[in-house]
């Protein structure tokens, strides 16, 4: 079976004058169909970089990536938007609705820009919000929803062109932990219907509702089981790791283990304490996460 996304050594610099920052180094990744996939990094680790690259957004100057067997490399403007509006279906952290228009018209957008008529557009796009318990709230502009609602009708602008793929951004990061818990719920009913799901974040324990985890540092990604291949690096006896999705602007000191020998992992790195010293490597996932099969509504 052919991948959905399949990278080779894809490698992104950005130029600062004379000087060349090599974001991405040496990517591979497949994806295939049905997958729920976690992209895992903290903040400035080229997870962002990564997903415009997935999503046709940005360009890369080595390597290869084939988005549905087509190489994506070779197109030009026109043909990465059009890929994009066919093959791509965006979740964004802000929701990055049209404010002036209904929720109707926002889940439509990406139909009528593809040229389907408006009252298909439409039929297709009431089914979308329907299955998602939003059509109570189709008229309301996203002004008059509540943050759940307004990434339940982005989740639905998202679906109702059939793409292949479901590429989210931090999905849960503008809301609070319950309503962000009830939109993870949701992703794995979506999945469980046979949707192929994307999700970049900083957060472990969103990534841990995806069915497998890559880690991304420093532009390098890895495997879960590869932790070697990272290395081991050196931390003060205070380490400063990052806070979950209510508070990712914050750090907090991760106390120094007591037992030497023994492993912890915290928001995506282990902690192996070691005499008088800390060392971190690249974390691990949990994959004893179920989720329940997919229904015909899936309500709020």
């Amino acid at each position: 079976m052919e991948p959905i996304i399949k990278i080779e050594n894809l490698s992104k610099s950005y130029h600062q004058g004379e000087s060349e920052l090599r974001v991405l180094k040496n990517i591979s990744l497949e994806v295939m169909n049905g997958d729920y996939l976690a992209i895992l990094g903290p903040s400035g680790s080229g997870k962002s970089t990564l997903m415009n690259v997935i999503g046709c957004m940005d360009r890369f100057q080595e390597g290869e990536y084939c988005l549905t067997g087509c190489a994506v490399g070779q197109l030009n403007d026109a043909q990465l938007t059009r890929l994009r509006n066919e093959k791509i279906g965006f979740i964004f952290q802000k929701y990055h609705l049209i404010q002036k228009y209904s929720v109707l018209l926002n889940t439509m957008m990406p139909l009528l820009i593809r040229g389907i008529p408006r009252k298909h557009a439409e039929e297709l796009s009431m089914e979308k919000l329907n299955m998602l318990g939003m059509n109570d709230r189709v008229g309301h502009k996203p002004n008059e929803l509540s943050g759940g609602q307004q990434q339940r009708a982005a989740i639905a602008r998202a679906l109702v062109g059939t793409p292949e793929l479901l590429l989210a951004d931090e999905p849960t990061g503008a809301l609070d932990r319950a309503t962000g818990q009830e939109v993870l719920k949701l992703f794995g009913e979506l999945n469980s219907m046979g949707n192929t799901i994307v999700m970049i974040t900083h957060d472990l324990s969103v990534a841990q509702h995806a069915k497998r985890i890559v880690h991304i540092i420093d532009g390098e990604l890895y495997e879960d089981g590869q932790e070697e291949q990272a290395g081991e690096k050196e931390l003060p006896d205070k380490a400063l790791v990052q806070k979950g999705e209510s508070d990712e602007n914050q750090e907090i000191p991760l106390e120094k283990p007591s037992m030497p020998g023994r492993r912890y992992t915290a928001h995506g790195r282990h902690f192996v304490a070691r005499a008088g010293q800390f060392r971190a490597g690249v974390g691990s996932k949990d994959t004893g996460q179920s989720h329940a099969a997919g229904e015909h509504k899936l309500h709020q």
